[in-house]
């Protein structure tokens, strides 16, 4: 089974159990792994991410069009 196929069963999960319950949340990651994630969000559940954390500092300050103005973080 692919890579992908897996991580979109488990975030399906991930969403139905806590990110539903939530009213904002952010992504540690502004690289290619957290860019999935979003993507791969429901649409819902997309519009509630509020920032990207990441420690590179080649991404840090950096601001991200992904459907909404994401700043990236420490």
């Amino acid at each position: 089974m692919p890579r992908r196929t897996i991580l979109r069963v488990k975030l399906q999960a991930l969403e139905r159990r806590v990110l539903d319950g939530l009213d904002h949340f952010s992504i540690w990651g502004g690289g290619r792994d957290g860019r999935n994630f979003l993507n791969d969000l429901s649409e819902e559940n997309r519009k509630k991410v509020v920032v990207f954390g990441d420690v590179d500092t080649k991404k840090v300050g950096a601001e991200r069009d992904i459907q909404c103005r994401l700043a990236l973080t420490t």
